[in-house]
């Protein structure tokens, strides 16, 4: 910023892009298919691949896994739902908002925050007991809350 120079890196390796960049450019292909701010593009990403990308820089996606081959982990009791949250801007207090305002247990399998820039981003995977009622009041109020919700397995249909 000093000298006012620009400087490209061309890299596989997401964690670089997040430590030294501001802005990112996703190529599919050898074309460019999603640019944006490096906040941007690991909040929302757009393309397929920028996706694949984001999800290789945290342990979140190992949920699926465990789902696909029914570990303990994530044995789910009557009544309960396997939840990901992925936080898109400062929601500080929301697993102890969650449980007061809502009456829910939640436990949490993962967990993956940190900060690009100065804005905090990242995630939980957290079992949710608790009424369905008030598992879905939660699920919209953390979307009004603009945190992505993802019901990853339901065990109150089951």
């Amino acid at each position: 910023r000093e000298l006012g120079i620009t400087i490209v890196v061309i890299t596989h390796e997401m964690q670089v892009i997040k430590d030294i960049c501001d802005r990112v450019a996703v190529m599919k292909d050898g074309r460019v298919v999603e640019t944006g701010t490096v906040f941007d593009i690991f909040a929302n990403p757009k393309e397929q691949i920028t996706r694949e990308f984001v999800e290789n820089t945290s342990n979140m996606s190992r949920i699926y896994e465990l789902v696909e081959t029914k570990s303990p982990v994530v044995e789910l009791k009557p009544g309960e739902a396997i939840l990901r949250f992925r936080y898109l801007e400062r929601n500080v207090s929301l697993v102890s908002q969650l449980s007061r305002k809502f009456n829910l247990d939640l436990n949490i399998i993962f967990g993956s925050i940190e900060l690009i820039g100065e804005n905090p981003i990242g995630g939980l995977v957290v079992i949710a007991q608790g009424t369905s009622d008030n598992i879905n009041q939660a699920i919209q109020y953390l979307k009004d809350k603009n945190v992505g919700v993802e019901v990853i397995l339901d065990g109150r249909t089951a």
